[in-house]
C-alpha cells in the first residue's frame, strides 16, 4: 500500500494514541465519534475533538504497540499529525503527581550496547558499534513548541482526587521524556535514568511514534501526567491516580490539538 499523497496528507486528521483505556477515557466528553474502523486488533475511532478532525486509537502498552498504531495511523489513515496522550512516572526531583510534562524530546532510553558493564544508548535504527557514534532522541519541531508554550502559558491544571489543596498546585511543564518497553517501579533505576538521560518522566510509547513520525515527516506531540513517581515512594501504585492524570493529560491535548 502506498503513502497518501503529501497534499491529501496536509488536509488529513490528527491521530491521537492512548495505551490503555483509562487513557482513552480522559477525552470521553469531549469527543464526538462519527465511525469506526477495526484494523489489526485495534479499534481506530473517528470524529472531532475540539472541532478538529481526529482518530482515536487504544494501541496497547509498549513501543511496538505504539508504532503499529501510529504507522497505520500514517499510512492508512493519511493522518497529517500525531499526539500521543497519557499517565507517566516522573523521575525528575521536585515533580508531583498531577503535574504534566509536554515533551520537547522523546528519548528511547533501552535500545542500545551493553559493554564493559556500561549502557550506551543509540538512536533505535542505528548500529550500536562502538565505531558508530549516535546520540539518542527525537526533537519536536521549534515552531510547534512557540505554539504550545503560548497556548498553554496560564493554565490551570486540575488538582487529582484524594490530593490535598493545601499542597502546591499541579504545573505544567516541557521537557524531555524518556521511553522503554519497562515500567519503571524502583528508586535505583529511576535516579539512573535521570542521571544518564536528564528526562522528566518515563514512559513506554512516546519515542516510538517519534520515530514514526518522522519517517512520514508528520508532527508529533507527546503529553503526559504524572500519575507516580516511578518508585520514588516506596509501595506507590500509578493506578489509584490513573483515571485523574489521564484526564489532566487530555484536557491538556484537547487545548493543543488545534496547533497539529
Amino acid at each position: 500500500m502506498s503513502s497518501p499523497p503529501s497534499s491529501a496528507r496536509s488536509i488529513g486528521p490528527v491521530g491521537i494514541i492512548v495505551a490503555i483505556d483509562e487513557e482513552r477515557a480522559g477525552f470521553s466528553a469531549m469527543f464526538a465519534e462519527t465511525e469506526r474502523h477495526d484494523i489489526a486488533g485495534r479499534t481506530f475511532r473517528c470524529g472531532r475533538l475540539n472541532d478538529v478532525a481526529v482518530i482515536v486509537v487504544r494501541a496497547g502498552i509498549g513501543k511496538v504497540n505504539a508504532a503499529l498504531a501510529s504507522t497505520l495511523l500514517c499510512q492508512h489513515f493519511g493522518c497529517r499529525a500525531l499526539a500521543l496522550s497519557g499517565v507517566a512516572g516522573a523521575i525528575a526531583p521536585g515533580l508531583q503527581l498531577g503535574d504534566a510534562v509536554v515533551a520537547d524530546r522523546l528519548v528511547c532510553y533501552d535500545y542500545g550496547a551493553q559493554v564493559d558493564g556500561a549502557f550506551q544508548a543509540y538512536q533505535p535504527g542505528t548500529p550500536p558499534l562502538p565505531t558508530i557514534r549516535s546520540s539518542p532522541g527525537y526533537e519536536i519541531d521549534p515552531a510547534l513548541l512557540t505554539r504550545v508554550r503560548d497556548s498553554v502559558t496560564g493554565m490551570v491544571l486540575p488538582i487529582l482526587p484524594g490530593r490535598s489543596e493545601a499542597i502546591p498546585p499541579p504545573r505544567l511543564l516541557v521537557g524531555p521524556i524518556l521511553s522503554g518497553d519497562t515500567l519503571v517501579n524502583c528508586a535505583a533505576m529511576r535516579a539512573s535514568l535521570y542521571t544518564q538521560f536528564g528526562g522528566l518522566v518515563v514512559e513506554m510509547e512516546g519515542a516510538a511514534m517519534a520515530q514514526v513520525a518522522r519517517r512520514f515527516r508528520v508532527p508529533a506531540l507527546v503529553v503526559r501526567a504524572v500519575s507516580d513517581l516511578a518508585g520514588g515512594v516506596p509501595g506507590q501504585d500509578f493506578r489509584p491516580h490513573l483515571a485523574g492524570a489521564s484526564l489532566t493529560a487530555a484536557t491538556v491535548l484537547i487545548r493543543l490539538v488545534t496547533h497539529l
